[in-house]
This record gives C-alpha cells, structure tokens and sequence, in this order.
C-alpha cells in the first residue's frame, strides 16, 4: 500500500498544546472535540485544554467553539445517549460535561478526584491514562498505577466509585466492559486481565496476547458488527492490531501488522450500507484505514496516511484519529500540535 495514496489533506488547525486524543461527537460528528497535555516548566504540572470545534465543509474551516482550561486530557469519551462528555486527567481527576443539544456546547458538571492513600494533590504522580463508558452513568477508568477503577454517575450528577483493582505491575493504558459484569484491561506489562465485577476478583490473566505493552481495547464497540458477539480487538506496541475470541484466548482470530511504533488507538464507523471503516494511529508513521469483514473479522488495509511535518526538529508522534463520516477523517499529533482534516478518494 503506497503511502498518502488516495488521500487528500484538507486542512490543518495547530493548538496552543501537545494534541492528545480527537473524537466526533456522536449526534453530530461535524462537531469535534480535542484534548490536549503538556508539562509546564515552571510548576512542573501538565497543563491542558479542551476544545470544541464546528467543521464547516462549505467554507472547508475548524471553528473553535470552546476553549476549556484544565489539567492535562489523557483521554475523553461519551455516555451511551451522547448526553454526557467525561475527561480523565494528569492530576488523576474526572471531569463531566453537559453537552446542549441546540448549540453542542460543552457545561461543567463536576470535577472529582477519588482519594489517594498518599493524599494526592495536584502534584501526584498518578495519572488516569484511560475512560470509557458502558452505559449512560457507568464507565470505568484505567491509571498509571495499573489500577483500574469503576465509576457510576448519580442522580445529582455526581461521580461514585464502585470499585478499584490492582491489575497490572506498570502503567494500564486501556480498559473496557466486556458486559455488564466484566472488564477488560492491557498494560505496559504485556498483560492482558479479565475482572469480575460480581466476585470482585481478576479471573483471568495472560502475559501472551502481545509481546509488547497492549495500548488499546475495543470490546462491545466492535464484536456487535460481527457475527460473533464474543470478538473483541486489542491494539499493541509490539505493531500488531489483533482480532480475539474470548472463549479461545489461546491462539487469535486474525492479526494484522501496521509497523511504525504502536497501535495506540481504534475507531470504528458504519457507514448507511452497512460497511465497517477501521482507523489506527501507527505512533510513529502516521495512521491506517482499513475495511472490516463481517464474516471474518479480519481487515483489510485501504489506505496510509504520513503527514509532513515542518521541522526536522519535531517528531512525529500520532495518537488520535476519528471518522466525521466514510471519506473524511480527523486526525491529531502530539509535538507537532496539529490536527489535520483528511479525505479519502
């Protein structure tokens, strides 16, 4: 696959930051939100903000909306009705945002920060690294600490703790409800962890799905496009993005290689006809479109995007990708600061 092959780069907006992760908003995917980190010399804190941003495809611009300052954005999701957006942090601290439905803007609700035995502050070492929702109010978050927490929404909007383990010896990047009762998790250490949320215990772990950190997990977002609701996706630095049943973790569905540093994320999109897109951001050379059988599970590489960056000084380090819908992309890198808006041919 030749790479830029087919792709068009049609414009190009720099934040003040270190851009971190992009996604589309649900209801309305020309809607964009970015999150950005980066560490500030003088307080030694990882500083971040949050933008909300209208892609107008006549006028072909990135119309920022909302610039929110706050601590470094690891990570951002949406509940299942798309009424709510949460943040997870560098201070190790949530945010949730009311999202208005005439004008998408973004409302604070809450910002909470669970309890540390050493008392943390602003200062702490521990990071959450991940979030993602199972439902409208329950969602569960992955730490620097290799701990995973699981939290729920109130009535009065406020943020719960239900429960906190330990799963993992290094950082955990990733984690995610297999169902209601299960929870998935990967980590620096190669491991992969399955904990039971009824019996309060990791019932399963396995140092061997990848021979390097696992970045990435995609459970329930990805098995409800196949004929098997037991498949589920996992993405790694060893390059390898690999398609699993959890009745057979033994030997994997199908695995394909997309060299360049890591696969650190994975958005899926349907289009209107039924047809499954698949994008990757490969850490260090750029990011993957592929095509997903429905049958197989297996995908397909389409296209290869590199973007230039404009200084030999900067690296290229790509963390962030989201379809607005089957033929434009948006895409974020970190030391360059940029996110990019792309289309396909």
């Amino acid at each position: 696959m030749q790479v830029n092959s087919g792709i068009n780069e049609c414009l190009k907006l720099k934040t003040d930051l270190n851009a971190n992760i992009v996604k589309c908003f649900p209801k309305n995917r020309n809607f964009i939100t970015c999150g950005t980190y980066q560490l500030n010399e003088n307080t030694k804190l990882r500083d971040g903000y949050l933008y909300n941003y209208f892609y107008n495809k006549e006028l072909n611009t990135l119309q920022c909306l909302q610039k929110i300052n706050t601590f470094g954005i690891f990570d951002l999701n949406f509940n299942q009705n798309n009424s709510i957006l949460s943040t997870c942090h560098s201070n190790y601290s949530i945010s949730l945002f009311s999202i208005n439905e005439n004008d998408n803007y973004l409302n604070l609700l809450q910002n909470f920060k669970p309890n540390l035995e050493n008392n943390c502050d602003n200062n702490c070492d521990t990071m959450f690294t991940s979030l993602e929702f199972f439902d409208n109010t329950k969602f569960t978050c992955s730490d620097s600490n290799g701990e995973i927490s699981i939290f729920r929404i109130n009535n009065n909007s406020n943020i719960e703790i239900l429960s906190k383990y330990k799963a993992h010896s290094y950082e955990s990047w990733c984690s995610s409800f297999f169902d209601e009762n299960t929870i998935y998790s990967g980590g620096d250490d190669h491991l992969f962890t399955i904990f039971d949320i009824r019996t309060n215990k990791v019932i399963y772990k396995n140092s061997k799905l990848h021979e390097s950190g696992i970045c990435c997990i995609v459970t329930s977002n990805f098995s409800k496009y196949l004929q098997s609701e037991n498949y589920f996706l996992t993405g790694s630095y060893d390059e390898n993005l690999t398609c699993w049943d959890n009745r057979m973790l033994n030997k994997e569905i199908y695995k394909i290689t997309l060299n360049g540093g890591g696969v650190w994320d994975i958005s899926i999109f349907e289009n209107e006809n039924g047809k499954i897109n698949v994008a990757c951001p490969i850490m260090y050379e750029g990011y993957t479109i592929m095509e997903l059988n429905r049958k197989s599970g297996e995908l397909e590489v389409k296209y290869r995007y590199l973007p230039k960056v404009e200084s030999s000084e900067i690296s290229l380090l790509c963390y962030g990708i989201d379809f607005i819908n089957e033929k434009e992309l948006i895409t974020c890198s970190f030391y360059d600061k940029q996110l990019r808006l792309i289309s396909l041919e």
